[in-house]
């Protein structure tokens, strides 16, 4: 299993969410909110899922545009979801082109975390 380093230095276990073809869209920006479940942005499927602690997808939302980047809950009450899209590589003729770009909110979704701020490496 892939390891990483903690904040202090020590190795910790992460886990991947799964492997996902082209096709089913590719993973982009990520949060986790205070129950411990993850948000995806999902570039190139115009949604945007949550996954529970064991990885299983528990509800996506769809947005009227194909690339979603990034999703973070809004600061400092931390209930509303924040996305962005990008307008890249859609083409012209699509109908999420006219979106693309924007920033979209879906309010009282869920309960983000208190952000966490990691200490500078001493010196």
């Amino acid at each position: 299993m892939p390891r990483r380093a903690a904040p202090t230095g020590q190795q910790r276990q992460h886990r991947s969410v799964g492997r996902r073809s082209k096709a089913e869209g590719l993973p982009d920006g990520l949060t986790v909110d205070a129950d411990g479940f993850l948000w995806l942005a999902v570039w190139g499927r115009s949604q945007v899922r949550r996954y529970d602690p064991l990885r299983r997808p528990v509800a996506t939302t769809f947005l009227p545009t194909p690339n979603v980047s990034s999703c973070t809950f809004r600061w400092p009450e931390l209930s509303a979801l924040f996305l962005t899209t990008a307008a890249m590589d859609i083409p012209p003729e699509d109908a999420g082109r006219r979106q693309a770009g924007s920033a979209f909110v879906i309010p009282t979704v869920g309960q983000g975390r208190t952000r966490q701020v990691f200490p500078a490496p001493s010196q």
